[in-house]
């Protein structure tokens, strides 16, 4: 559904990476490959390591259809801050900095949930931590004073654009397509 649409592709990517058990990224995904048709041949099309240097790729398979990339190679994307690739990376260290979205039981906040914003917390080994999700196309707020969770602070962020995630005087701003995890003070 989000084909070439490179926020809802970080989105996405973002959720997945975000929940709970093991994911799985499939290769040329965390750089936006497409491939085209049902044709088995088109899913296999070669790595797009690099549009100047090929030395080394494969052709692809006999009777694969041409298929335009949209998004840069790899090496491209390796030096894009902003690229897919870059936001696969943060979020797959986010991930491993927090076991908790790996390993922890799930909750949902009735009370910070509401409209395009869903928040949850994780708790795995007596850590809890705070999940929010903005999966809407406008900016969200979420009010966390007077709440349990006034004392936890901005830990990790994914935003799909520069637009940073903040947490100021106990109000948490998730720009578009967003993603928050927060940590008790201490």
């Amino acid at each position: 559904q989000y084909v070439n649409d490179v926020r809802k592709m970080k989105l996405a990517a973002g959720l997945l990476l975000t929940m709970d058990g093991s994911p799985f990224v499939y290769y040329g995904e965390e750089i936006g490959m497409n491939s085209l048709g049902k044709k088995d041949e088109n899913k296999r099309l070669p790595m797009h390591w690099s549009d100047t240097d090929t030395a080394g790729t494969p052709f692809p398979p006999s009777g694969a259809d041409s298929v335009e990339q949209k998004f840069p190679a790899l090496d491209v994307q390796m030096s894009d801050p902003l690229s897919l690739y870059s936001y696969y990376k943060g979020a797959i260290r986010i991930r491993n900095e927090n076991p908790e979205l790996a390993r922890g039981t799930v909750e949902i906040v009735p009370a910070l949930t509401s409209g395009s914003v869903c928040v949850v917390t994780k708790t795995y080994n007596e850590s809890t931590i705070l999940v929010c999700y903005n999966i809407g196309e406008t900016s969200a707020s979420v009010a966390l004073n007077d709440t349990a969770f006034a004392k936890y602070r901005l830990y990790n962020s994914l935003a799909v654009d520069e637009t940073a995630v903040t947490l100021e005087k106990g109000v948490l701003t998730l720009p578009p397509y967003a993603i928050a995890v927060l940590r008790p003070k201490g």
